[in-house]
């Protein structure tokens, strides 16, 4: 007999994705998928509204085990998709580090660094998909005013960073920071520089 109950229902996804978890720990990404297939399958079509944590970690771990099953065609379209259900910064990088590494798997640079970027401007960080030379200085110049009069060395005295919002960008920017070798020569500079401000 089918489960009509909200709250059972959200109680067996809960059980899916939790065994989906456990799954993909011990690297049965296969079997994790058919838990988070199964856990989608019985989310009902209001989901998003009505229980929208539980509708975004279902579809990030489905994306990611469709990533790491080599279904990166499914797993582009749904990450795509999942961008319009973050709420917040945290969640939209962890997005958008999961994607750029999909396009880096598929040998597609120049897509990672736009999902890097387009992550960045939502994020209130605006890079042209192309920078200048004067871009590159813009940022140079930024990046010496936030040293000031500290030496390169004393950096390394600084607090560990424990925001996870800083954290995430950082992720984000390290995951397309090989994609931006072969994308656009003044690129990886731009992005290094952001990383240290």
């Amino acid at each position: 007999e089918p489960v009509t109950d909200r709250g059972e229902r959200a109680a067996i996804c809960e059980l899916n994705l939790r065994a989906a978890k456990r799954a993909k720990a011990a690297t049965a990404y296969e079997t994790a998928l058919a838990f988070l297939k199964t856990g989608a399958a019985i989310l009902e079509a209001d989901s998003w509204s009505r229980n929208r944590s539980l509708s975004f970690r279902l579809a990030f771990e489905q994306g990611e085990c469709e990533f790491l099953t080599g279904e990166l065609e499914v797993a582009d379209a749904r990450l795509a998709r999942l961008v319009e259900h973050v709420v917040d910064v945290v969640e939209d990088a962890t997005v958008a580090s999961l994607r750029v590494l999909l396009h880096v798997t598929r040998g597609d640079p120049s897509r990672s660094v736009e999902v890097c970027l387009e992550y960045l401007a939502r994020a209130g960080i605006h890079f042209s998909l192309h920078p200048s030379p004067e871009d590159a200085r813009v940022e140079h110049q930024r990046l010496l005013r936030a040293l000031g009069d500290r030496s390169v060395e004393a950096l390394l005295h600084l607090p560990e960073c424990s925001d996870v919002a800083t954290i995430g960008t950082l992720d984000v920017i390290m995951a397309a920071s090989s994609a931006a070798w072969y994308f656009d020569p003044l690129m990886p500079a731009l992005l290094a520089m952001r990383m240290v401000t």
